[in-house]
């Protein structure tokens, strides 16, 4: 890297406060300054001062990350950081983990490891065990019996950083890592850094509809869209903004944007390598259908768990495959197509049987709308082969964010009616979201 081209990106690290109301509000009145701008906020510890200007040229993208790396963490000189990561927390292919360790500009406190882990070895659902990292430093477990960080946990730590990639939906738990972390940092007067990355879905999908109240879960924390369009570090700034999180109204919350990102983009378009946010989504397009298939997660469906394939297909022992890929052909369904296979399922549900799946061809990312087609899915299958398919009812509630999804798909309510009705929800969260925007 080029002396000059160095000290631009030095110039162009920034690191900003947010304040906002303690209490939940459906926008903000004074939406919270994007970093885009040229606004200089006030400085506050390990935050280098700058200016950058909204109308200069894109660049290829950065993440959060990898603008830090590419200053050996100057930003944090002198500070014990404590890294809130998994195996996508990388740059140019090594962890970050790694480079804050070998850095002399920074000392790794403590590792923070959300579900399947600071490294990716653990699977879903599978509790995350604290332990000692490679680097030499612990890991504190915030999937297991501790979902937040302790006061202990924090002590010592001069700053706590988050940089975790997620999918973009509501029931991902990295978002409620995120929140929860945000909510320990700020009891412990610990300023809390989000270091951005890209919501692999953009902006352009269809929200879906917003959660209610009465199924509040760690898979369901935030009163937010199916498809909720946003960065982590825009998530991070509406959790305070709209006070959804208690206790986060006073905390020091500090992003290091993304540079170079378009919101429209989805991942096929960034020219990226995708490194797998969990076990089960190993390719772009699991992740791109994942919003869609996981709604099969509540039924007796194998979802390919275990394959190359996960989330890309859906099937049973005794599925009519064909019958369901003619009928979803028959929709006419945006940027996909759908053929019957069979394969053997390597896990439950129907584990070491042969399973007869309709397989999900992604054919065209730009017009692939998850949310719609994940409802159209389940209706298929519910109508060809029956309700006793849906048996955990109070599991597709808390994916579908209530009981209207299934109560309207159970009485045979057409697909297209809704998806319009829940798509209300949906346009009604985006324009509320506006004011925390960071692109």
């Amino acid at each position: 890297m080029t002396t000059g081209l160095l000290a631009g990106i030095t110039a162009a690290l920034l690191l900003t406060a947010c304040a906002s109301s303690p209490e939940p509000t459906a926008t903000i009145e004074a939406p919270i300054t994007p970093v885009t701008t040229t606004t200089v906020p006030q400085r506050s510890i390990g935050e280098v001062a700058t200016t950058t200007s909204s109308t200069a040229a894109p660049s290829a993208l950065q993440t959060g990350a990898e603008r830090m790396a590419a200053d050996d963490f100057a930003a944090w000189d002198g500070l014990r950081v404590g890294l809130i990561v998994h195996t996508n927390s990388t740059v140019d292919g090594r962890h970050l983990a790694d480079l804050v360790a070998e850095s002399e500009n920074v000392e790794l406190g403590a590792l923070f490891g959300p579900e399947h882990g600071v490294r990716g070895n653990a699977g879903a659902g599978e509790a995350v065990a604290d332990d000692v990292d490679s680097t030499g430093v612990p890991i504190h477990s915030l999937y297991g019996d501790t979902r937040s960080p302790t006061p202990e946990m924090l002590d010592q730590l001069d700053l706590l950083v988050y940089d975790l990639q997620d999918v973009g939906v509501r029931w991902f738990t990295y978002i409620s890592t995120l929140g929860l972390a945000m909510q320990a940092a700020a009891a412990n007067d610990v300023p809390f850094v989000v270091l951005e990355r890209p919501n692999p879905l953009g902006r352009t999908a269809t929200a879906g509809a917003v959660r209610d109240p009465d199924v509040e879960s760690f898979i369901a924390p935030y009163p937010i869209a199916d498809v909720y369009g946003l960065t982590s570090a825009e998530l991070a700034q509406a959790i305070v903004g709209e006070g959804w999180i208690d206790g986060v109204a006073e905390l020091d919350l500090r992003i290091v944007t993304m540079e170079g990102w378009e919101p429209t983009a989805r991942w096929p378009d960034l020219n990226r390598d995708w490194v797998a946010p969990s076990p089960s989504l190993t390719t772009v397009d699991s992740a791109l259908l994942y919003p869609a298939t996981v709604l099969f997660e509540a039924t007796t469906v194998s979802l390919g768990r275990g394959t190359d394939n996960a989330f890309t297909r859906f099937g049973s022992p005794n599925m009519d495959a064909a019958a369901i890929a003619d009928e979803l052909s028959a929709r006419n369904l945006p940027g996909v197509a759908f053929r019957a296979i069979e394969f053997t399922a390597p896990v439950d549900p129907h584990a070491g049987q042969t399973v007869q799946a309709v397989q999900i061809d992604v054919v065209d990312h730009r017009t692939l709308d998850p949310a719609p087609l994940g409802i159209h899915l389940l209706d298929a299958v519910l109508r060809i082969e029956g309700a006793d398919v849906l048996d955990r009812p109070d599991f597709l509630d808390l994916l579908a964010g209530g009981p209207g999804l299934r109560t309207a798909l159970l009485d045979q309510i057409d697909a297209t009616t809704i998806i319009a009705e829940r798509a209300i929800e949906g346009r009604e969260f985006a324009t509320a979201m506006a004011p925390y925007l960071l692109h």
